[in-house]
């Protein structure tokens, strides 16, 4: 009897967490894009100045991009563990909504394909 408490207790937490890490994935994409369009509109101001400032305006603005793309991996990475989570949860056959999980990741996945 204790055992199967634990395991529903357990499984419990697998809901939890995979809900945790596909939220901080959705909210890591956004960040992450915020950085690279700072990156690049940093870039395209650097055109209007002149050779000495352009360089290190364009080397900001990269070193903003590649901050942005960094994110957005860890983001993709979370995503990616949210849904084994997700599918060790149902394998647990915890009475919870997986539904509202696999719908932020089938939003997340909207989010990467459309690079919104």
């Amino acid at each position: 009897m204790k055992r199967i408490a634990a395991t529903t207790k357990m499984a419990g937490n697998l809901y939890f967490i995979s809900f945790v890490l596909v939220l901080l994935a959705i909210i890591l994409h956004f960040l992450g894009w915020t950085q690279i369009r700072q990156g690049v509109q940093i870039r395209s101001h650097s055109v209007l100045l002149s050779e000495s400032d352009r360089l290190a305006a364009k080397k900001k603005g990269g070193s903003f991009s590649r901050r942005g793309e960094i994110i957005t991996s860890v983001g993709l990475a979370l995503a990616s563990i949210s849904a084994v989570f997700a599918f060790a949860s149902i394998r647990s056959g915890e009475p919870s909504q997986n539904s509202i999980v696999f719908g932020l990741l089938i939003c997340y996945l909207i989010l990467q394909m459309f690079r919104v």
